[in-house]
């Protein structure tokens, strides 16, 4: 742009000396915009590398919540600690159970957060991240093997499955061809039949696909209740995870507006859960998973106990 205006207001070619002056001031705005990316680096690669470093931001804030949920926790005032035992469990002792919360060490359990009390509580917690989305939340992520383990009434759609979320790796094994795109859920892609066959099998089994991704395998080490903590750690929300489940399963999965990932949407037309490929991880191996999210902010119409982290 700045080329033509120059151009415009002088009629004749641009001298080597006032070219180079172009050049290196569009170069230093250009660089600015790119928060000092390389200049020659696609725009789709520096979208993904921003998105890269704020998915780790977004790690970073779940587990700062978490933490700062169990010091709040841990410290209640007694009327509060009495209106959660009577809302999460229907208990109406008022004192007798002492409430000590813990963040649970083992990172691959769907518990983020627990307490040792005689009526436990397993919750999975989830917060407003800066990164990605702000209202979907990832809550769970594996391999295409690991899926068709658990689900292998998939075992028929194997190879539509791969071919929708998983990119060829390059020789070191280790990281993904970027160049080579995905296929997506379209008839450009597939013809219509075995589109609808998969899709009216991942409805077929949603019930399993949801309990999957929120509850995990494990019944030991599964959640009872989601909590939700808003971005500036002030409030928490809390609901009962068999309601979110079953509430998610009243709709139905269908796909998204790109044809790359299947939503289930409300009679609003909100996404409130979602399956796709992981995407993003600096275009690792692990870019290739088969990622399960949830918008927490589609809930609100769920029975709800609510209250101050301050």
């Amino acid at each position: 742009q700045l080329q033509q205006q120059f151009k415009s207001r002088t009629h004749t070619p641009l001298s080597p000396d006032d070219n180079a002056t172009v050049t290196a001031t569009t170069t230093a705005a250009t660089m600015a915009v790119e928060t000092a990316l390389p200049t020659m680096v696609p725009n789709k690669i520096i979208a993904k590398s921003i998105q890269s470093v704020a998915n780790s931001t977004g790690a970073k804030e779940g587990l700062r919540a978490e933490k700062h949920l169990v010091q709040k926790l841990n410290h209640m005032d007694e009327p509060t600690r009495i209106q959660l035992l009577q809302w999460s469990l229907g208990v109406a002792d008022k004192g007798s159970d002492s409430f000590v919360f813990c963040t649970n060490q083992n990172r691959s359990s769907k518990v983020d957060v627990y307490s040792s009390s005689r009526n436990g509580l397993r919750v999975q917690v989830k917060s407003h991240k800066y990164g990605g989305n702000p209202n979907e939340q990832q809550c769970d992520r594996g391999s295409v093997d690991k899926f068709l383990i658990h689900h292998p009434l998939f075992k028929c759609h194997e190879k539509l499955i791969r071919e929708w979320i998983e990119k060829p790796l390059e020789a070191d094994g280790k990281t993904v061809q970027r160049v080579t795109s995905c296929k997506k859920l379209t008839t450009q892609d597939y013809d219509s039949n075995t589109v609808d066959e998969f899709i009216s099998r991942v409805n077929d089994t949603k019930l399993s696909l949801v309990n999957f991704a929120l509850l995990g395998t494990d019944n030991d080490q599964s959640p009872d209740f989601l909590v939700v903590v808003d971005r500036e750690l002030l409030r928490v929300k809390w609901y009962h995870m068999s309601n979110v489940i079953q509430y998610i399963c009243q709709f139905s999965f269908d796909t998204g507006p790109n044809k790359t990932r299947l939503c289930v949407r409300d009679h609003n037309n909100n996404t409130v859960f979602a399956m796709q490929r992981k995407g993003g991880d600096g275009g690792k191996k692990s870019s290739n998973d088969i990622q399960f999210k949830i918008n927490v902010r589609a809930l609100t119409s769920l029975d709800t106990f609510e209250h101050s982290l301050v």
